[in-house]
């Protein structure tokens, strides 16, 4: 555990299938799950000319793989910003970042009001610090005000609800 756990710290894959198959490196239906799971069984080998020899097969692999983008390294650094990037947009619900029992899932967004548009009818189109875009889909019956600290949650069925200066309304993201 604390081996596969310190090599996906290390480096989360992206599984987008690696081309190479870990033995021969021939083309194959082979994931990066495998290559992983190849580099740890070195571990297991107890002479060091053999061992040697499977990690540098597999790091050779590994890095081939990873050179014609068949697998991506992320750190969950990146997780993270990448799952806030897309916070608000509708997503196939896919567990790439994370194994059972552990989630990334960004559940609120808090920034700040960077710019915002009066679309009409008390709707208002709201630019926010961390350059996303969002639409009131609900009558605001207050102005926003640019520098307005905005928190947006998610709800139930692929609602948001943004609030600011202590009121809320439903909301969706346009970019």
């Amino acid at each position: 555990m604390p081996v596969r756990r310190s090599l996906s710290l290390a480096c989360l894959a992206t599984l987008i299938g690696a081309s190479q198959a870990v033995a021969g490196g021939k083309q194959d239906d082979g994931t990066a799950a495998k290559i992983v799971d190849e580099i740890t069984s070195c571990l297991t080998i107890a002479n060091n000319i053999e061992r040697l020899a499977c990690f540098d097969r597999t790091a050779r692999v590994l890095a081939a793989a990873r050179d014609k983008r068949d697998i991506v390294v992320l750190d969950r650094e990146q997780v993270r910003k990448t799952n806030r990037s897309v916070f608000g947009f509708v997503m196939p619900q896919l567990k790439l970042f994370g194994s059972e029992g552990e989630s990334d899932e960004i559940k609120q967004l808090d920034s700040t009001v960077k710019d915002f548009n009066d679309l009409g009818y008390g709707r208002y189109r709201l630019s926010l610090a961390d350059g996303s875009i969002w639409e009131t889909t609900a009558v605001m019956r207050f102005m926003p005000r640019k520098g307005d600290p905005i928190t947006i949650k998610a709800g139930i069925l692929g609602a948001y609800h943004a609030t600011t200066r202590g009121r809320s309304t439903a909301i969706k993201r346009v970019r």
